[in-house]
């Protein structure tokens, strides 16, 4: 993470206070995913951002200085780095409304695959090996 820089929040809201607990990105295209209120999202070798979000989502700017004490990384995030949770409310500058295009959509079957890969990442933290 970045200490100084430009901080975004996506959301299918019209907002423009960010409540505390609420996730915060230094990623654009993260926050654009994040709008569309998907349940799974995937991040390639090469940096591509697609998801399964079907929503027009709203994409802002947090206006409110970001310090390192106001937020804190997401405990349950695979992006490492890329996803925080804020500890104060911001004030929110809406940029513009995202739809997000074909390309942008998981497939079903790398919705599937995605599933099975986080059923077995889950099962081995818990001890189990399956085959």
């Amino acid at each position: 993470m970045k200490k100084q820089g430009t901080w975004f929040h996506g959301s299918p809201l019209e907002l423009e206070t960010l409540r505390k607990g609420s996730s915060i990105t230094q990623i654009e295209k993260l926050a654009q995913a994040f709008s569309t209120k998907p349940d799974i999202v995937s991040v390639s070798d090469d940096g591509k951002i697609k998801h399964n979000g079907k929503l027009k989502g709203h994409v802002y700017r947090v206006t409110d200085g970001v310090t390192t004490d106001e937020i804190y990384e997401h405990p349950r995030s695979s992006m490492k780095g890329w996803e925080w949770i804020t500890r104060r409310e911001f004030k929110l500058k809406f940029l513009y409304a995202f739809l997000p295009s074909p390309d942008d959509n998981l497939s079903v079957n790398e919705i599937r695959e995605l599933r099975e890969r986080k059923r077995e990442q889950t099962d081995t933290t818990k001890g189990i090996i399956k085959k």
